[in-house]
């Protein structure tokens, strides 16, 4: 087109794609295209935010530019969207240095009605015309009455107060601001909370104006779309509004430091908590520039090498000095300078000289000694497996390519040159016998004054002061106002609260772009597996086009095991393949693994089994994962074997530290992800599945990581003998599924392999336990866990199936509903939290949970409310279509073969068949606003004794404390 620039095109052959890069001669734009067959299309814009200060500007902004716009002026566009739209990705992400505002679908028309909604949000957002949008989004003063108390509230306010709770996120950002202390990545991007409360509404409205310009701005397509067709559209609608202008959007690069300098924060714990032992030492390094792929790819394999792999030399010698619980690394190469991170969590202060010696000492070492050759290999072998099967889980193929097309673009580069792997492959295999490796150890980590030794250590006050400060501030902000100020600061949150409230007109509301009803495929999508049985096993075949990779999954029955059981055979899934056999020492067992295989990993799962019948069965299994290419089968077989049945479990210095890494990380998950802890602990007062879960992930598992620690020289051979016991009567033919994801033609090539290992395995378990004591385990505990959080995680549960209901595929649909309207509207946007989510199950259990939430007792309130929301439910054609078509986007999302693997064995292990799939999808599509009205009834007799957990502030939990049985620190 004669208004866009060709400016490069380039086969892309390593990811099966063609580039194209345009600039728009009118605005300045720049376009790029990943065109190849993918059907899950992507759209993408993003800015270059380099943040000024830590009141977290871009992020605000990111939260409010999907809070209406010019052609679509509702207060939510986005939620409309998430509501009822085919999507398979819709979000916005801030990064230090970039914002991003990426959707997918495979369906033709709803991209364009994605991108539209997104395009008109970030370039004509209502945030000029409205001054509401950021005291929702970002900070407001709130005052309820005259005589009451001022408060913060805000969802990024309470986002972030709750990410500042966390240890390794405030390690994280200090480690950034250590080192660009002079740039924008020294500042934060995400909002400091002491900072987020000094954002004016003048400073908002001129970020936006200076750098949501089409000049600053990187539009990205991919899949299979039309060019000609995109490009237009973006001219017609958008970018012939504008001239191109210079933005001033440069990050700057951080000179250099004379030598290391040494910083000392401080982070959070509870009161209650010993702060001895929690010290993180980190030692961090500026390495290199993102624009220098072959380096780029250097370091992650050093840091895979040095801090990763078992044995990892960095890793071993200071763990072996007893310098940290868990020793990790990290190398961000997502900004303009990549940082090089060498973590020990859990150490002492006064460890600092000797963490600094240990390190260079080993650096030296390895200099001087080298790395074997087999290593390095099996290094590469692990990162190329990984770029070249691109499986990303559920997150669309395209959406990571836009992120990753940022690394270079945003910097002036070609937003392909992170793409083309076998020139950047070719390029290191090349260039390690020349000495690449250690020429990157010398120049980054030994000879390099661009670093920081970060300390940061723990301190039980720091929540209550900062608490305190805070309250000591409102009051004496609310001292300093006057009669009218008080009664306009009143008027104010009236006039917010107001706002949050009001009904849509249906005017605007209709705006947003719908597809209809005829756009859903009435039958779920074909999806087919083969079962046979041999030898007491079962074989589960699974074709995909998997690009030649097989994907094994063993899943090894635990039912016949006793309540004591469970623990051991969770740990065993984080000993087996790190700890050595009678034939490898640990090291060469990661080495062999990683130069044949993509990698064998394990875990435990628990599956609820579909029944019409009283109680709800389940299937817990231990499950070993494994892929690697057809030719290369027989070895990822050998290896499995290896590993399950010549592990030696006698080193039992190695298992006391794998204990402890294990501790020291589902801590950290714990406490991060507490919306996820609340409710695992809330069902498994109720549900035998999540107290399986519990024990084997949960609060409980932490528990027992740690009096197996407390008394481990005591312990260490029973524990041996414990976990030998338990392997032996796992790791049998009975009850187990194997589980095969490949190509067709590859089935006849693979399948007598896997046939003859099942074959050697023993028949079934020494012994069988006597299961569980259901009644004497399951019992309503209520519980609060205090943490050194800002913010709580409340979960309530509750059961419909002991009511006599049965699961309906509408409850699906009631799940968009309360998700995306009234929890949404209750909890996040009135309440301040970042978030809330519900949940119902084939097995009866339903839930409400809160993420990142400053309120307790008003949650839990507004949970109650529901089954009044329900019964005065009122919905149009267009809302029950918009809110069906939300709900089939989640059931229809695209799967990578692995997890289209995953899936056939789910349905296999919990009895769900495609019978059963169609039903459930007739009756989402069937759903009537009498039917949610009728499950308002559900609600009230489910929920009429309180079963709940929370996991938060310990004053909050401490004001709250008649609601629990009992309450305890989560230390």
């Amino acid at each position: 087109m004669d208004k866009y620039q060709l400016i490069e095109e380039r086969e892309l052959l390593d990811i099966h794609s063609k580039g194209l890069l345009y600039r728009h001669g009118k605005s300045g734009a720049q376009v790029a295209f990943l065109l190849n067959k993918d059907e899950n299309r992507t759209f993408s814009i993003a800015f270059k935010t380099p943040p000024l200060d830590d009141t977290g500007l871009p992020h605000i902004l990111e939260h409010s530019v999907l809070c209406g716009s010019r052609k679509y002026p509702v207060k939510d566009p986005f939620v409309e969207l998430a509501k009822g739209s085919l999507n398979t990705f819709l979000n916005a992400m801030t990064y230090p240095d970039k914002t991003v505002y990426p959707v997918a679908s495979c369906n033709q028309q709803d991209l364009r009605n994605l991108a539209d909604v997104y395009m008109d949000a970030v370039l004509h957002p209502n945030i000029y015309a409205n001054d509401k949008i950021l005291a929702q989004e970002g900070w407001h003063h709130e005052l309820d009455s005259e005589e009451g108390e001022v408060t913060y509230k805000g969802v990024v306010y309470n986002e972030m107060k709750g990410a500042f709770s966390s240890p390794e996120q405030v390690l994280f950002r200090k480690i950034q601001q250590s080192l660009f202390p002079d740039t924008a990545y020294g500042n934060e991007s995400g909002g400091d909370p002491d900072q987020i409360t000094r954002l004016t509404q003048e400073d908002f409205l001129e970020y936006h104006r200076t750098y949501y310009h089409p000049s600053n701005s990187y539009i990205y397509f991919y899949g299979d779309v039309d060019v000609e067709e995109k490009l237009e559209w973006l001219d017609r609608e958008y970018l012939q509004d504008y001239e191109a202008r210079e933005v001033d959007a440069e990050l700057g690069s951080q000179a250099a430091f004379e030598g290391l300098r040494e910083i000392v924060e401080h982070y959070p714990v509870s009161e209650e908590e010993d702060g001895e032992d929690k010290t993180f030492l980190s030692l961090n390094f500026v390495a290199g520039n993102t624009l220098h792929t072959e380096e780029v790819l250097g370091m992650e394999i050093l840091e895979h090498l040095l801090l990763d792999v078992p044995g990892a030399p960095l890793k071993q010698a200071l763990i072996d000095a007893g310098i940290g619980s868990d020793v990790f690394g990290a190398y961000d190469d997502g900004i303009l300078q990549p940082t090089f991170s060498i973590v020990a969590k859990d150490a002492k202060g006064s460890q600092k000289d000797a963490f600094l010696s240990i390190i260079r000492q080993v650096l030296e070492k390895v200099l001087e000694e080298g790395i074997s050759p087999k290593k390095i290999e099996s290094a590469l072998n692990h990162f190329e497996f990984r770029v070249r099967e691109a499986d990303f889980g559920r997150s669309p193929k395209g959406v990571v390519y836009a992120i990753k097309a940022l690394d270079s673009w945003l910097h002036g580069e070609s937003p392909f040159l992170h793409f083309e792997l076998d020139k950047i492959f070719g390029s290191i295999r090349k260039s390690i016998p020349e000495g690449f490796l250690y020429s990157l150890i010398r120049k980054y980590l030994l000879d390099n004054n661009h670093a920081t030794l970060l300390v940061l250590e723990p301190d039980p006050t720091l929540l209550a002061r900062k608490e305190e400060e805070t309250r000591t501030l409102l009051a004496a902000y609310k001292e300093g106002l006057d009669e009218e100020e008080v009664r306009a600061l009143v008027r104010r949150t009236r006039e917010l609260a107001e706002y949050q409230t009001r009904e849509e007109r249906p005017e605007d509301v209709e705006k947003i772009p719908l597809l209809t009803r005829a756009d859903i495929p009435l039958d779920p999508a074909p999806f087919t597996y083969q079962v046979e049985d041999h030898a007491g096993a079962q074989v589960l075949v699974h074709h995909a086009d998997s690009n030649g990779i097989v994907y094994l999954d063993l899943a090894f029955d635990m039912g016949h095991l006793e309540a004591r059981d469970l623990p051991y055979a969770a740990l065993l899934t984080k000993l087996l393949g790190k700890v050595s056999t009678d034939q490898r020492h640990y090291s060469d067992l990661s080495d062999e693994v990683n130069l044949h295989t993509g990698g064998i990993s394990l875990s435990t799962n628990v599956y609820s089994v579909v029944t019409q019948e009283p109680g709800k069965p389940c299937r817990s299994i231990l499950a070993l994962e494994g892929k690697a290419f057809v030719d290369k089968m027989d070895k990822l077989l050998e290896l499995v074997e290896e590993i399950l049945f010549r592990t030696d479990l006698s080193d039992h210095g190695r298992i006391q530290e794998l204990l402890a890494e294990s501790k020291s990380r589902l801590q950290s998950g714990l406490t991060s992800s507490g919306h996820t802890t609340a409710l695992i602990r809330a069902e498994s007062y109720v549900s035998e599945a999540a107290w399986r879960i519990e024990q084997m992930k949960g609060i409980s598992y932490y528990e027992q990581l740690g009096g197996w620690l407390a008394a481990y020289e005591e312990q260490a051979p029973a524990l041996q003998a414990r976990l030998e016991e338990t392997a032996k009567g796992l790791f049998v033919r009975k009850g187990m599924v194997a589980a095969l994801t490949l190509e067709e033609e590859a089935q006849a090539k693979v399948e007598p392999a896997l046939k003859a290992f099942l074959d050697r395995l023993p028949e079934k378990a020494p012994r069988e336990g006597k299961g569980l004591d259901l009644p004497a385990l399951l019992q309503v505990r209520n519980e609060g866990f205090k943490t050194a959080s800002k913010v709580q995680y409340v979960a309530q549960v509750g059961d419909f199936k002991s009511h006599g209901y049965q699961y309906h595929g509408g409850l699906r649909v009631l799940q968009t509903i309360l998700g995306l309207d009234y929890l949404w509207n209750q909890i996040r946007v009135q309440g301040g939290a970042y978030g809330a989510m519900c949940g119902f199950k084939q097995n009866g259990d339903m839930y409400m949970v809160s993420y990142r939430d400053p309120n307790l007792e008003k949650t839990l309130e507004t949970y109650g409310r529901i089954p009044d929301y329900l019964r005065n439910l009122k919905l149009d054609d267009r809302e029950t279509t918009k809110y069906i078509l939300g709900t089939i986007s989640a059931v229809d999302h695209p799967l990578t073969p692995s997890l289209e693997g995953e899936k056939a064995l789910a349905l296999h292990l919990s009895g769900k068949t495609m019978e059963l799939l169609a039903k459930e999808r007739r009756e989402i599509l069937s759903t009537t606003q009498g039917t949610l009205q009728g499950f308002a009834e559900w609600f009230e007799k489910a929920f009429a004794e309180p079963v709940l957990c929370v996991v938060g502030n310990e004053t909050a939990i401490r004001k709250a404390e008649g609601l629990f049985k009992e309450t305890k620190v989560l230390k």
